[in-house]
């Protein structure tokens, strides 16, 4: 066996057929016949085509040539004799023919007098029969497709109808119908319960279809896990759902992966979160959570009725290496709050950071001064460092932060308020040690700023 390919401009049928008239004498005891295989072929899906064309065993010439146009988009290859997949066996086409999506051309046929032969095409149907499909075949006597209207075989051209069944085949995407939803309390069953969704090619329900869910492992907390019954099996409907889906630790920004055999489809971010409180017309509850020796306290202000305020803190985490000076050492948890606006709210939030004294005394230079929050934050309209402003916020010692690109917030260390009114850039408002030897840090996180904290 040989594997051949051959590619040709894309030649128009309707030439072909101008320049060649039908209906001709001469040719009528020249007569032939072609059949398909598999008709009807299953619709929305990729088909290898028998194509057979017989001469008449009453002709009294050799069928030597042909021309057939498809009814529907094929490969630019095609293979002498029947194969079940042209892509491993292929035998070449007689010498001197030419395929391509649109137009197979059939040259030094040779087909004698009640002789037929057979070729493999394939193409992609149509999820729907329109009812109208057929392959239309010229023949001709001569080798080259070429000479007076004599050499026509009729009829010309032949029609052969073409059927497609539409049926549900095997599964083909996975999408998220119910998408986790933004906000989600840590190792609380996620509500509304996440839903995917298995069809065929041509969008028809797969019902039966195992799907399972896994953590983007590049998303959220390193390390988390996912509980609840997984995997889930499509409805009728195509429909899995995961009634009880539950995320084992906080994190940010969370991405799910359904799968089932070699297909699979990637949800939209989400956290999951300590805290949740609902914000009136100005301000939220003030919110604390506390994790890892570190309370973190979010009192917002710009709100509006309906507003989401969410607070975090997450384990095992760091600001980008450097980015927040050579000393800085991250200590207990990280912060991560937001607001989730309903319309056009321009949240501002004043946090309070305190740091327990076990981790404090622990400290070569543990007075209060010696401590400091590093912010990693963007304008609420950034999307990337790529769209952020030339310039971030001030940080200590004058300069500006830096956008990290693997983030894309800016981070660097707060400098002190300077001068009374309310806070025009993120800054630290007061930093000292209470009664217990706990190390508290106040500072300021004006709108349009989005933050996550690091103190230490």
């Amino acid at each position: 066996m040989k594997r051949f390919a051959i590619a040709v401009p894309l030649i128009a049928f309707a030439v072909a057929a101008v320049s060649i008239p039908s209906g001709t004498a001469g040719s009528t005891n020249k007569k032939f016949t072609a059949a398909s295989a598999p008709n009807p072929a299953p619709g929305g899906g990729v088909v290898n085509f028998t194509l057979t064309i017989s001469n008449d065993p009453t002709s009294p010439n050799q069928l030597g040539s042909a021309n057939v146009a498809p009814p529907f988009p094929m490969s630019a290859t095609a293979c002498s004799g029947a194969t079940t997949d042209p892509s491993a066996t292929c035998d070449p086409l007689p010498s001197g023919s030419s395929v391509s999506s649109s137009l197979l051309q059939l040259r030094n046929l040779g087909i004698a007098p009640g002789a037929s032969r057979t070729f493999t095409w394939q193409g992609t149907t149509p999820c729907a029969d329109p009812g109208n499909l057929k392959w239309v075949v010229y023949a001709k006597q001569s080798n080259e497709f070429n000479g007076p209207p004599g050499n026509n075989f009729s009829p010309y051209p032949l029609d052969v109808a073409q059927a497609v069944v539409t049926a549900a085949g095997p599964l083909a995407t996975l999408a998220f119908l119910q998408q986790p939803t933004n906000r989600q309390f840590d190792q609380q069953p996620i509500a509304p319960p996440v839903t995917v969704r298995g069809t065929d090619l041509c969008g028809n329900p797969i019902a039966g279809a195992s799907v399972g869910l896994t953590i983007d492992p590049a998303t959220g907390t390193s390390g988390a896990t996912l509980g609840g019954t997984i995997p889930a099996s499509t409805d009728s409907s195509g429909i899995a759902t995961f009634a009880d889906l539950t995320v084992s630790d906080v994190g940010i920004d969370y991405r799910l992966v359904a799968t089932s055999g070699s297909v699979s489809a990637t949800s939209a971010p989400f956290d999951i979160v300590d805290q949740l409180v609902t914000c009136s017309s100005g301000s939220c509850p003030p919110t604390s959570s506390s994790k890892a020796a570190t309370t973190t306290t979010v009192n917002a202000s710009g709100t509006q009725n309906g507003d989401i305020l969410s607070l975090s803190l997450l384990t095992g985490t760091s600001p980008p290496s450097g980015f927040c000076g050579a000393d800085f050492a991250a200590l207990g948890a990280e912060s991560a709050f937001e607001v989730e606006s309903t319309g056009t709210s321009t949240p501002s939030y004043e946090v309070t950071w305190r740091l327990d004294k076990s981790i404090v005394n622990a400290q070569p230079e543990n007075g209060a001064s010696h401590f400091d929050i590093c912010l990693g934050s963007k304008r609420v309209t950034q999307t990337s460092c790529a769209s952020a402003p030339a310039d971030g916020f001030t940080i200590k010692g004058g300069s500006k932060a830096v956008c990290d690109p693997g983030s894309g917030l800016y981070w660097g260390l707060l400098p002190d308020k300077k001068g009374g009114g309310s806070c025009k850039a993120p800054a630290v408002l007061s930093r000292n040690k209470n009664q217990a030897g706990d190390v508290v840090i106040t500072f300021c996180v004006p709108y349009p700023w989005d933050p996550r904290v690091f103190g230490g």
